[in-house]
């Protein structure tokens, strides 16, 4: 009889394969999780210690970068144009002004903490311990963070970010404690 492949056809994928780099060249695919033909699509959106070139990060993943600035929900796969990286939540420990701005939160991360699968992404952020992991549904973007022992837990939520740098038109965010619901929209001003 023949011998079973004990393998899925997704276990031979490599998601990080044409993440990062110039973007009209081979580089615009956007290695987080998502579903087919689905709404959501989670991912990290990285950074060198300098900033990011929205060239190098069409899909918000650049491989070469150092740093992390979020993890958004909305990304573009294979368009070779640097185009939203909107709805950006980013794990950290403590507040102050410094962490109203991308430089202030975001953190570094190494390769051999991050796993990357078909429909999952998982990395520790070497800045604050926090683990990361990532998955989603067809309408949802699931996000599940594991903090040190620490009493100064926090999520931030970053409207105004986007991957290309332009400016958002108009957002609104609203947190329901109760309900542990979080609603809110946003306007890109490129017509999301």
């Amino acid at each position: 009889p023949p011998v079973e492949d004990p393998y899925l056809p997704t276990d031979y994928v490599d998601p990080l394969i044409g993440a990062g780099g110039v973007g009209f060249g081979i580089a615009a695919a956007f290695p987080g999780p998502t579903v087919p033909f689905g709404h959501v699509r989670l991912g990290p959106d990285t950074s060198l210690s300098s900033g990011a070139m929205p060239i190098f990060h069409c899909a918000g993943y650049w491989y070469e970068d150092t740093h992390i600035q979020g993890f958004s929900h909305i990304h573009l796969h294979g368009t070779g144009v640097a185009e939203y990286g909107n709805v950006m939540f980013m794990p950290t420990l403590g507040i102050d002004e410094t962490k109203t701005d991308e430089r202030g939160y975001r953190s570094e991360f190494g390769h051999e903490t991050e796993t990357v699968e078909v429909g999952y992404y998982d990395v520790t952020l070497d800045d604050t311990d926090i683990r990361v992991e990532l998955t989603a549904t067809h309408h949802v973007g699931l996000q599940r963070y594991t903090f040190p022992a620490a009493d100064d837990a926090v999520v931030l939520i970053d409207l105004s970010h986007s991957v290309s740098n332009d400016g958002i038109g108009d957002s609104d965010v609203h947190l329901d404690p109760d309900h542990a619901e979080i609603t809110g929209h946003i306007f890109d001003d490129n017509g999301f």
